[in-house]
C-alpha cells in the first residue's frame, strides 16, 4: 500500500508512473479484492487524499453497503505521521 501510494498514485506519468488519466490500483492481497484511489475531496475540509476499498468484506456499520472502505487525507498521511507507521508494518 505504501508502495502505491507513494510511487504509482502520488507521482505523475512524467515521473514514470501510472499513466495520465489513471487514479487508482486494483489488487488481489492475500485473497483480499483491495483497491487505492487517488481523490480530491477527503474529509470534511475536502482534502486531497486516498479511499481505500475491500471488496472482500462486507462494511462493519451499513449493512446495505457490501464492501469497507476508508478515507485517509494527504495531510493525515503526511504531517498526521501515518505514512510513516505504515512504512512501519
Amino acid at each position: 500500500m505504501v508502495d502505491n501510494i507513494e510511487n504509482k498514485l502520488w507521482k505523475s506519468a512524467a515521473e514514470g508512473c501510472l499513466p495520465s488519466g489513471t487514479y487508482f490500483i486494483d489488487e488481489d492481497v492475500g485473497g483480499e479484492n483491495l483497491k487505492i484511489r487517488r481523490t480530491m475531496h477527503v474529509g470534511a475540509d475536502q482534502d486531497k487524499g486516498f479511499v481505500l476499498l475491500n471488496f472482500s468484506r462486507p462494511d462493519l456499520k451499513f449493512t446495505e453497503k457490501n464492501f469497507q472502505e476508508i478515507d485517509i487525507s494527504d495531510r493525515l498521511l503526511l504531517k498526521g505521521g501515518l505514512l510513516d507507521v505504515l512504512k512501519q508494518l
